[in-house]
């Protein structure tokens, strides 16, 4: 009592004085280092009574202890000690590090060894402990001498409450005794009514969880039989709902079991026992969120085997859910395989579908653009558009198909009427229910249904004036009739009786349930990832073995080609129906793989076809196959460029082959054309052919008529094969180009093409033909020449001179046949360009021919020239501008006239030459006057020259007859002039005389010819034999005189042949009177002289040295 009142008062002075106090002791203690132990400690003990904590006096104490006990180890505790310091704290606090060199101020000092200022440091606490008990004991005697009356009271009052709540104590015992015995009975009562109802409960649970199992198992039953009878659709959607309610009902209720097991595992004993808390040892056990207290008899384990039963059971139905689930994929994947076995079988017709389609769209594109020019050509010479609508519209064709394919199936035929029936029918006696036919209403609907069913019959078309519509422009006036009619025309269409291969589906005959039952179910399940990636590899490993090239690719393109085009149908399909299952990336990936392999594929075929010198044809039914492929699958959204740049970089190659076939024909047509003479036209339609439709000039010479028939043109045979075949060539192309390039690409392509061609091909065919003719010739000329030469040494030169005849007229038809094939070079761009752009070409001819007036459409809407076809001259036609045919074209064609030109000049000139060499063997220095007949080889000379005129007149156009007349005639002056000069050695006058009348017939015969300066060609002969005939031969040494009278005469040759003349003074004792030698001479010195210094001299002072 002393020591808890004292402790009361010092625990009432104030908290803030006590830390101030506690502060200012350890201040002290850490300012005077010196002072003993022992005071510090009694500090310490004095710190922890003011604050009523004594942790560091137990440390302190037992930190002297260890180090009392064991010096260099770690502290053992006494049990006394540990059971003291367990009752402080929980675990003793550590030893104090000897690292540390200073303490916290509520730390005790460090004990450096066992003992304290000489004494152990128990008995110094003891001792500081002691006084200061004392010093509490003293304070606590005073407080109490001080209030003893206060004390004594309150123990009086003490020791009756003590009484009191004695007598209490005893009364609450004897009511909780009471209580006691009434609640155990109670408590028994009550536990044994919740077991009861806890079971009835779980029994009421069990129940339903079977029946709820029951059911599941039931339903499960269902779905395999569902999916025995491949009813899977029906079998996914009951098993949704197992999945959604049974399975979900029977988890949660196997998740009630172990609450039901653990009371249903509780017996009667252990339920009593649990009630009183008796009955020997037990244990508790929370089972489900119930605490159950079990005996030792076992049912733990019941428990626990219950457990055990219901998580199998739950893996169980888990597991068959599961499987169900598995299974019906299983059968779905299998429908899905099988489908793609089925749809690579159909894939194949699918594709061919495609493509039967697209060339269809593209037919029927063809068809409507062939009408659109046939009603422009027709409105530009009829202005009846009723009637241009009703012959060329309505009565079309294709339109005419169209109307039979669409018209409804025909009516099955009447049943056979009774003569009853007949009869009453007849008799017209029925009211309004009669089946009698009234002669108004039903008569004009019957007429409209035989009208409207009647693609013949066109619809009315109101009264146009033609005046009005659209005056000027011919391309808006088509059209705007056109749509008057059809909307005049048009009717309701009739129900197809047949299904063709437009309206037939692309995927008719693919059943593609298999796929959208998969699709559905792996949606449904939630697995469509596995899905899509299988069914990308199924279909990558399809396309990779159908993309493998056949042995002949050339011989099964086209089954190879639509089995391609069908996968992609069918992905295109695919795509649209299930989005999740392929998307349009997968596609455009997987068709970017297949592109690359297929222009491999294709690239290899054109080399292989190429290199095999395979004909063009094949290549352009590849290149149409392959086009309507392109347009199938662009249809569907593919990206078919990379084969289209392939295709569009053949056609090279192909230009080459459609050369070498151009130019193997064009050969056939030159060998098997005699050139005889030119081409009869016995019949109009030829004309038109010939002068119409090629535009080859009908004469050489066309004054705008056309001859009476039947006529002859002047090109023969071979030249309009040739441009059949050139035409055939332009055909070919643009049928290639077509599809490959844009519109305005398209034109001049073709145009390059065809001129290359004519550039290349025909004109070397027409040149090589010349060529062998003229050398033919010319080794003929060469044996000629050789044979005169040798029968001149004879003595008989004039015999050889008729050696074989010669191919001056087959040349002559070469060269008249390129001047026809470059006359005929207008119409063909005319023709090209309505080949290319059939709307333009005769918008362009309405223009001119309203323009000029001289025009007149064709039937198949070509506007042809005024006159039937034309010669060179006019210009180009209007859509190609100015000049239409290439200037390479018509300069390569002017070379193969001017080579014939100059090589038939050259073969007449060394026929000339041939004939003029036969009067080397003449007698130049005959001793008299020969007679003043003309020599055998003048006659020969003059006879070429008529048969060379005629030919050439009535042969050659009038450029190549004056060049060669000229030509010709030169040649002969030349041959004369080299005769003198070379050919012959000596002369005299009366020579002379001879080769000037043998000069006048052929000077006779070239003055009448009807050639302008054609004299002039022959002069140099003539006037050199004037010269030598003239009575003052010094004359020529004037140069006034020799201008005026001898302006064709060469100085230098005149001074080599006047050099070679001989003097034949007498014949007899006659003069002759001829120019002396000596005269001549002279002439020649002077004529020497004036050619050196080149300057004129005067006539008087010329004659005087003469």
């Amino acid at each position: 009592m002393k020591q808890s009142g004292g402790g009361g008062a010092i625990t009432g002075k104030p908290q803030q004085q006590q830390q101030l106090q506690q502060q200012h002791q350890t201040q002290q203690t850490l300012s005077q280092p010196a002072r003993s132990e022992e005071a510090s400690i009694r500090e310490l003990v004095e710190s922890c009574l003011v604050n009523e904590d004594f942790t560091p006096v137990l440390r302190l104490v037992f930190s002297s202890s260890s180090a009392a006990t064991f010096p260099n180890s770690p502290s053992r505790s006494t049990p006394s000690e540990s059971a003291g310091t367990s009752t402080a704290t929980k675990t003793p606090p550590p030893p104090p590090s000897p690292n540390k060199s200073s303490q916290s101020s509520r730390s005790p000092p460090r004990v450096p060894g066992a003992t304290l200022d000489g004494r152990p440091a128990l008995e110094v606490l003891q001792s500081v402990l002691r006084s200061i008990a004392n010093e509490q004991d003293a304070i606590v005697h005073d407080v109490c001498s001080s209030h003893s009356m206060e004390i004594a009271t309150c123990v009086a009052e003490l020791d009756r409450m003590v009484a009191s709540a004695e007598e209490l104590r005893k009364a609450v015992s004897a009511g909780g005794e009471e209580l006691q015995r009434t609640g155990l009975a109670l408590a028994s009562t009550a536990r044994e009514l919740h077991g009861l109802l806890s079971a009835q409960r779980h029994l009421a649970a069990a129940v339903g969880g079977l029946r709820v199992l029951r059911r599941l198992l039931s339903r499960c039953g269902q779905v395999g039989a569902l999916v025995a009878q491949r009813r899977l659709f029906q079998a996914l959607q009951l098993m949704e709902q197992v999945r959604t309610q049974d399975l979900a009902q029977a988890l949660e209720e196997l998740s009630n079991t172990p609450q039901a097991a653990a009371f249903m595992s509780l017996g009667p004993d252990d339920t009593a026992a649990a009630a009183t808390g008796a009955g020997g040892s037990s244990s508790e056990t929370t089972i489900g969120g119930i605490n159950a207290t079990t005996g030792k008899g076992g049912a733990g384990s019941a428990a626990a085997r219950h457990l055990s039963v219901a998580s199998r059971l739950r893996n169980f139905l888990e597991a068959l859910v599961s499987d169900l689930t598995a299974a019906i994929e299983y059968y779905a994947l299998a429908e899905f395989n099988n489908w793609l076995v089925g749809v690579r079988a159909e894939s194949r017709q699918v594709g061919l579908r495609a493509i039967r389609k697209a060339a269809i769209e593209r037919q029927m594109d063809e068809d409507m653009a062939s009408e659109r020019r046939t009603v422009a050509a027709a409105l530009i010479s009829l202005r009846d558009p009723a009637a241009v609508a009703a012959k060329e519209v309505t009565g079309a064709l294709f339109r005419r198909e169209l109307s039979k394919e669409g018209a409804p199936p025909p009516p099955p035929a009447p049943a056979p009427q009774s003569a009853a029936a007949a009869a009453a029918g007849l008799g017209g006696g029925g009211g309004g229910n009669s089946t009698g036919t009234r002669p108004g209403k039903s008569g004009a609907s019957r007429s409209g249904q035989v009208q409207a069913s009647s693609p013949e019959l066109p619809a009315s078309v109101p009264g146009l004036d033609l005046t009005t519509l659209c005056p000027g422009q011919p391309v808006q006036a088509i059209q705007t009739l056109l749509s008057r009619h059809a909307a005049a025309a048009s009717v309701p269409l009739a129900p197809t009786c047949s299904l063709t291969d437009y309206t037939t589906a692309l995927l008719q005959g693919v059943n593609m349930q298999g796929l959208y039952r998969c699709v559905h179910i792996h949606r449904c399940t939630g697995r469509m990832a596995v899905l899509r990636r299988y069914y990308l590899d199924q279909r990558r490993l399809q396309i990779t073995t159908d993309l493998a090239p056949p042995g002949k690719f050339l011989e099964s393109y086209q089954s190879y080609l639509a089995q391609v085009t069908g996968f992609f149908v069918v992905e295109d399909a695919v795509r649209t129906a299930a989005p999740d299952l392929l998307s349009s990336d997968s596609v455009a990936l997987l068709w970017d793989a297949a592109a690359g392999s297929l222009r491999g594929v294709l690239g290899r075929a054109l080399e292989e076809a190429l290199g095999g010198y395979a004909p063009a044809s094949i290549m352009l039914l590849l290149k149409d196959f392959m086009l309507l492929v392109c347009s199938a699958l662009g249809a569907r959204g593919f990206v078919t460029a990379p084969i289209t740049e392939l295709l569009t970089g053949s056609r090279l190659r192909y230009h080459e082959l459609l050369t070498a076939s151009v130019a193997l024909r064009v050969g056939r047509a030159l060998a098997a054309d005699p050139l005889a003479e030119g081409l009869q036209v016995v019949s109009e339609r030829e004309e038109a052919e010939l002068s119409g439709r090629l535009g080859l000039p009908a004469a050489l010479e066309s004054d705008g008529t056309t001859p009476a028939l039947p006529f002859r043109v002047p090109y023969t045979a071979s030249l309009p094969k040739i441009l059949q075949a050139v035409r055939g060539f332009v055909t070919d192309s643009l049928a290639y180009l077509q599809g490959l390039l844009s519109p305005w690409e398209l034109l001049p392509a073709v145009l390059q093409a065809r001129d290359r061609l004519l550039a290349k091909t025909v004109v070397d065919a027409l040149a090589d033909h010349t060529a062998r003719l003229l050398a033919a010739d010319a080794a003929a000329v060469a044996s000629i020449a050789a044979t005169s030469l040798t029968h001149g040494s004879v003595g008989d030169p004039l015999a050889p001179r008729r050696g074989p005849s010669l191919h001056i007229k087959e040349v002559m038809r070469m060269i008249t046949n390129a001047w026809s094939l470059a006359s005929a070079m207008q119409a063909l761009d005319e023709w090209t360009l309505l080949q290319v752009r059939p709307l333009g070409a005769m918008a362009a001819a309405a223009a001119a021919a309203a323009a000029g007036g001289g025009s007149s459409p064709s039937p198949t809407g070509t506007a042809l020239p005024a006159g039937g076809g034309g010669g060179g001259g006019g210009g180009g036609f209007i859509g190609l501008g100015s000049d239409g045919s290439t200037g390479a074209v018509l300069a390569a064609l002017r070379s193969v006239q001017d080579g014939g030109e100059r090589g038939l000049m050259r073969l007449l000139a060394s026929r000339v030459e041939v004939l003029v060499a036969g009067a080397r063997g003449l007698n130049w220095l005959p001793q008299t006057p020969l007679p003043p007949t003309p020599s055998q080889y003048s006659e020969e000379l003059v006879a070429l020259l008529k048969d060379t005129f005629d030919a050439a007149a009535s042969i050659l156009p009038r450029s190549s007859f004056l060049f060669l007349s000229r030509a010709v005639v030169r040649a002969i002056g030349n041959a004369f002039m080299a005769l003198l000069k070379e050919g012959v050695k000596a002369y005299n006058m009366f020579a002379v005389e001879r080769l000037a009348a043998d000069l006048v017939p052929l000077d006779r015969f070239i003055t009448g010819c009807p050639v302008p300066h054609l004299t002039q060609e022959f002069a140099e002969p003539r006037q050199l034999c004037a010269l030598l005939l003239s009575p003052r031969v010094e004359e020529v040494l004037i140069p006034e005189v020799r201008r005026q009278r001898y302006p064709s005469l060469d100085l230098g040759s005149l001074v080599v042949i006047l050099e070679r003349y001989r003097e034949q003074a007498r014949v007899g004792k006659e003069k002759t009177g001829h120019v002396s030698k000596r005269t001549l001479e002279a002439v020649c010195k002077q004529l020497r002289g004036q050619m050196v210094a080149g300057t004129a001299v005067s006539g008087l002072r010329v004659l005087e040295d003469v």
